[in-house]
């Protein structure tokens, strides 16, 4: 019986993907044949239909997420929402390449298990005292947090901290105290440094895109390191 249920489960997520694969492109196609809405414009009412077709397939995951996000490049052109010029354009914004450089750095990271070996060795300072362990644990997260995105070093660091948790445990089954502030520590250095630089998180780089688009405010990784380092 529980093996019927698991092939039937990846049956109905299938089925799920192929509705989502016909009705994401149907949705666009209509908007394209029939007239917008009173107060709408064809481009905004094209515009829509293609958010809606990308939004189908991101949630159903029928086509890689990377590919659907490349979607507007063909076809907003061929529906007339807009030249390629400018569509083109946002996805080589140097906020993207500063961006492209933060992943780098956390995969390189990751592979060779960089953020292990600074977050172990910090906790050999720190000792046997859990509330430095937990300190030593939101620094460490911290400081990684700026050089990546914030949300991807609270899952490098996730493992870390309940390996920690688990030994912890073995000698002291009743310290449960001891593993959610580990937990917390983490999920608060992660955020607190995300605030830190531009490539903390992705609304620092947003917000200094927009200041530069609409205000041409410029702010450089520098000049947002003078007031996000203190203020982290």
């Amino acid at each position: 019986m529980t093996d019927n249920i698991l092939t039937q489960e990846p049956d109905k997520k299938k089925h799920f993907q192929w509705l989502f694969l016909i009705l994401g492109p149907l949705v666009m196609l209509l908007t394209c044949l029939f007239d917008p809405p009173t107060g709408m414009s064809v481009a905004a009412f094209k515009t829509a239909g293609l958010a809606f077709w990308m939004a189908s397939w991101w949630v159903s995951e029928v086509v890689p997420i990377p590919a659907t996000a490349l979607l507007p490049l063909v076809i907003s052109p061929l529906a007339d929402i807009a030249a390629i010029k400018s569509v083109a354009a946002p996805y080589a914004h140097p906020l993207i390449f500063l961006f492209l450089g933060g992943f780098l750095i956390s995969i390189a990271m990751e592979r060779w298990g960089l953020h292990k070996r600074i977050a172990l060795s910090t906790m050999l300072y720190a000792g046997k005292k859990p509330s430095l362990q937990i300190l030593a644990m939101m620094l460490v997260t911290a400081f990684l947090s700026m050089w990546m995105s914030n949300t991807a070093t609270a899952v490098m660091m996730l493992p870390i901290a309940l390996s920690i948790t688990s030994l912890v445990k073995q000698s002291d089954p009743e310290n449960e105290g001891f593993g959610k502030a580990l937990l917390l520590s983490i999920a608060y250095g992660a955020s607190i440094g995300g605030i830190a630089t531009l490539i903390g998180t992705p609304p620092n780089a947003l917000m200094a895109a927009y200041l530069s688009d609409s205000y041409q405010i410029e702010i450089g990784f520098a000049q947002w390191m003078i007031v996000g380092v203190p203020l982290s």
